[in-house]
This record gives structure tokens, C-alpha cells and sequence, in this order.
């Protein structure tokens, strides 16, 4: 491998670290584990399938669509045992799903949707940073053919907000996560009704479809410019003669003093400063694996190549 792809390899691996910073909701993930058997879709369960009513919203028009987890199609007649908090994405078009936000939203049936009580509501995001990273085309289509994460044409995939994605090969046949009966209890009686909504899709080409209720795009969109504006910020410090070793003690400086840590619901400027963060530790990274000129050249490398736009349909 030479040397060009492997730095392209080590930048990817640091994107999907952070790849899930916009996949929390405002509850911490359970501590289940998903368990598995090679005949059998194994996953998370907790209720009935006659317990909770699903009303699911995809983009059927665009050829990505959203099946509950009680629906035949998964279950294959049987009755099984599903997770409120769930959710199959089938994506029936001809490209590759590289990200997705989601919604769950609880109606008890007794209060108007103006006054409902929201707490139970929930949001998942998800984003495959490494998407839409820069690279000749031929090897960025490779990459996003062979990686697992990618939903590619004509899957389904199991979607939940605490625990991975996984793709389903054949019937929905059992869910375990151990969540506590008690809580289980108190959301079957509170969400008798749980509306699942596709609020937004990418791509692997950019386009973007989706209410976007979330504002899912601006978030993926923000995470590029950020890694564009620093990456230009060390070209032209270059350009104009500045000293390198005075050019990656900045890159230090700003590594330390913007926020390090993801998740929660962040606010845009919280968000460009964490991407602040992670771009200019990637650089460094560079530096420290093939010193200042392999670093610098690296950069311009990324610069002179085609970059994904981002686009909504």
C-alpha cells in the first residue's frame, strides 16, 4: 500500500471514532448487548407485539422506507417481542445509505399533540464520517462498497438508538436488551401509540432527503467545512512563509483550547469547536507519523482533490 492510501486509512480510522457524535439521544445508551446466532436475527427485546401501535413515516418516494418491528414482513407471522425504541430501514434505491436521522415520538391517546408529554420522545442520528472524505472517487466508492456500516441497496437494517445497527437477514425472531420490566411497565402504559419518523437521509453520492427536523444537514455539513477551514488555515500558513514548527505548535494550541468531547445536544458553535478539536488533532497525528513535510504535503494533497457536496433534493 502506498503511502498516499495509508494516510488516507489512518485519517478514516480517526473520523469514525466521532462518527456516532450526532447518534445520542438525551438518554445514555442501555448496557445491553446484542446477541447473535448464525440462524437467527437476535437482538434486544421487550414488549408484545400487540402491546405498542406503530405509525412509521419513511421516504417511500425516494425508495428508503421504515417498517415497524412488529410488522409482518420482519416477523414473519410469529409473534415476537419488540422494543419500542426500534425500527427496520429498508433501502430499496440504487445508492449506498451513508447516514440517517430518526425520530420515535409517544402518544398516549388521551392528549392533543400541542400539550402532549414529550419525555418519552427520542432522536437518533447517524453519520458515517468517513462518507464523504476526500480521495480519488474510484477509492472512496471501494471503501464505502466494502464497509459494514454502510446500508447498501436493497437491505434492511434493525435500527436502534442505544445499540448498532444491524442488517437483517431473515425473520425478526427475538429482542434482548435486559432493560428493567418495571421501566418497560411504565413505557408500555405511557406510549400506547409510538410514531417513527424518517426525518432525514444521506447518500453516498450527498444528496440529501428528509423534513430534517433535526437539522441532520447542517450537522454533517458543518463537521466538512470545519475540516476544510482547518486544513486551509495550515496551507496558508504555509504559503505565507511561516515557520512549520510554529505552525503545528497553533495547531496544538487550538487542539487543547476547543471542546473535546461530543454528544448531548450541542449547539452549532459547540459543534464547530469539537470538529475543531478532532481536525486538528488528525493533522497532528500526520505529523507525528510521517513529520512536518509528509504532514504539510498531506494537507495540500486533501486541498487539491475533489470534494463531496453536500446537497438537498
Amino acid at each position: 500500500m502506498d503511502k498516499t492510501k495509508l494516510i488516507f486509512l489512518v485519517i478514516i480510522v480517526g473520523i469514525i471514532a466521532i462518527t456516532f457524535s450526532f447518534a445520542r439521544s438525551k438518554k445514555k445508551g442501555a448496557e445491553a448487548r446484542v446477541q447473535t446466532n448464525p440462524k437467527k436475527q437476535t437482538v434486544a427485546l421487550k414488549q408484545e407485539t400487540s402491546v405498542v401501535k406503530f405509525n412509521v413515516r419513511g421516504l417511500s418516494e425516494h425508495n428508503v422506507s421504515l417498517i415497524a418491528p412488529s410488522d409482518p414482513l420482519l416477523t414473519g407471522g410469529r409473534t415476537v417481542f419488540v422494543d419500542p425504541y426500534s425500527v427496520a430501514l429498508r433501502n430499496t434505491s440504487s445508492n449506498a445509505v451513508v447516514g440517517y436521522s430518526i425520530k420515535w415520538e409517544c402518544f398516549d391517546g388521551k392528549t392533543e399533540s400541542a400539550t402532549r408529554d414529550m419525555s418519552h420522545d427520542r432522536k437518533f442520528s447517524n453519520s458515517l464520517g468517513f462518507a464523504f472524505m476526500y480521495g480519488e472517487e474510484s477509492e472512496r466508492r471501494a471503501i464505502l462498497k466494502n464497509a459494514d456500516e454502510v446500508i447498501q441497496p436493497n437491505s434492511t437494517w434493525l435500527i436502534f438508538p442505544d445499540l448498532p445497527a444491524r442488517k437483517l437477514s431473515g425473520p425478526l425472531e427475538e429482542i434482548q436488551t435486559g432493560r428493567d420490566q418495571a421501566a418497560l411497565a411504565g413505557l408500555q402504559a405511557a406510549c400506547p401509540t409510538m410514531t417513527v419518523t424518517l426525518d432525514g437521509v444521506f447518500f453516498e453520492d450527498g444528496t440529501f432527503i428528509g423534513p430534517d427536523t433535526n437539522d441532520f444537514f447542517a450537522k454533517v455539513k458543518t463537521q466538512m467545512d470545519v475540516r476544510h477551514e482547518v486544513l486551509q488555515g495550515v496551507q496558508r500558513d504555509v504559503k505565507s512563509g511561516k515557520d512549520p514548527t510554529e505552525v503545528f505548535k497553533e495547531l496544538e494550541q487550538m487542539r487543547d483550547r476547543e471542546r473535546q468531547q461530543s454528544g448531548g445536544e450541542m449547539t452549532t458553535n459547540e459543534l464547530r469547536s469539537f470538529y475543531r478539536h478532532m481536525f486538528a488533532q488528525d493533522v497532528l497525528g500526520m505529523k507525528e507519523m510521517w513529520g512536518v513535510d509528509g504532514a504539510i504535503a498531506n494537507v495540500q494533497r486533501q486541498l487539491s482533490r475533489h470534494w463531496v457536496t453536500l446537497r438537498k433534493l
